[in-house]
């Protein structure tokens, strides 16, 4: 999911946001960004599994937690946004980079509780403060990456909270029966409809 999640945005030489801040090339943004936080997190992964182990809601103990570098990645984006150590364009990067893994996540996992509350923390530092205020398309489009993620978030858990209801007892006998007959004779049956 994190390879899938990078960009394959190919930027040429000069490009610019309608604002004028350059944006440069996102897949070296990102690759940059990523191994700077992996080597964080296997030189301290306590430190980053702690951090997990406290993002995580405590009546929620069974929840699937991912691994500690996306407490890394999320405490490097935080930081390098506040002290502004993060081009426009390499932040829009992240942005969107995270925004994807996110929702790779979510697709994979019934409970989101722990991915809401880590896109709260992501979109907590991506507010417009501590954004580009010179820039005000690239701080759009960043915006725009976290109200993406929240949206599509909302998606998933209204998904997930009504998989089960709703189902009559007719449609329930009807997909028992059907998980029970073998893919081949599945076939037939369906060809033949």
């Amino acid at each position: 999911m994190w390879l899938d999640s990078l960009p394959t945005t190919c930027r040429g030489a000069g490009t610019e946001a309608p604002d004028g801040a350059a944006l440069t090339d996102e897949s070296d943004s990102v690759a940059t960004f990523l191994d700077g936080c992996a080597q964080r997190c296997i030189k301290t992964p306590y430190r980053y599994l702690e951090a997990l182990q406290d993002l995580l809601p405590i009546e929620n103990s069974e929840v699937d937690a991912p691994s500690p570098l996306l407490m890394t990645v999320l405490e490097q984006f935080a930081s390098k946004l506040a002290g502004t150590l993060l081009t426009p364009s390499d932040a829009l990067a992240i942005a969107g980079f995270v925004r994807r893994l996110v929702l790779k996540l979510a697709s994979r996992q019934r409970d989101l509780a722990f991915l809401r509350i880590f896109s709260a923390k992501v979109d907590g530092a991506a507010m417009p403060e501590n954004l580009f205020s010179q820039y005000s398309s690239v701080t759009a489009a960043i915006r725009r990456e976290m109200s993406i993620m929240h949206k599509c978030l909302s998606h998933f858990q209204e998904v997930h909270g009504h998989s089960d209801l709703g189902a009559s007892s007719e449609v329930q006998a009807f997909l028992t029966k059907v998980e029970g007959v073998p893919l081949r004779v599945c076939s037939v049956c369906l060809s033949s409809q």
